[in-house]
């Protein structure tokens, strides 16, 4: 098991936590970190194919710290609209969530339609859950701002497409999803019922 214990600083002036879900529509996203082809220990292996199975995702604690700092940087720059980490359910369910996630929050849901370029399995590219990645939304005007950061913090970036819409689009080459965020909500509310043990 392992806790971390952080230091929250005072916010001052406009300074603002960054939310988990997408903010506007026309906003870029991109991905933060590398995807590999990791499924060992995930929720898709267990939830999907009833496994638990297979080494966890590498952990490189160096390039952790690093994108830790982009992140921080890049808000106190003002650089990002919204910041999601990828964890449970990989890269899939992080868009489902920072499509979904305004509603709690008094926000409509905001679709996207997004690119993954890597090779291998889609559904392991998707839903795999490779370490130290951030799916950030920002405007086109700081774009450029963004990746310049995160170049000097050594943290590759790839950009995957636009926010809008009132649908999900995720692929990997000509494999991948694409829902209404209406069969999207209704799937996060009732997943529940699905579970048979």
């Amino acid at each position: 098991m392992v806790a971390a214990v952080g230091l929250l600083e005072p916010i001052k002036g406009e300074l603002k936590p960054i939310p988990s879900w997408f903010q506007a529509e026309g906003d870029l996203v991109l991905l933060a970190g590398i995807t590999r082809e990791e499924v060992g220990g995930s929720e898709y292996l267990q939830v999907i194919h009833k496994k638990k199975l297979g080494l966890p995702p590498k952990l490189n604690l160096a390039f952790e710290a690093r994108l830790q700092k982009l992140c921080v940087a890049a808000a106190r720059k003002g650089l990002v609209r919204s910041a999601h980490d990828l964890s449970d359910g990989g890269l899939a369910v992080a868009a489902a969530e920072s499509c979904l996630g305004g509603r709690r929050h008094g926000v409509e849901p905001l679709g996207a339609a997004l690119t993954l370029k890597a090779k291998g399995r889609a559904d392991a590219l998707l839903f795999g859950e490779s370490a130290s990645r951030v799916l950030f939304s920002v405007t086109p005007a700081k774009a450029k701002a963004f990746k310049a950061l995160a170049r000097q913090h050594r943290i590759p970036v790839q950009a995957l497409g636009q926010t809008g819409g009132e649908r999900l689009s995720l692929y990997v080459g000509k494999q991948g999803l694409d829902q209404s965020l209406e069969q999207l909500e209704h799937a996060f509310r009732n997943a529940f019922q699905g579970l048979d043990d």
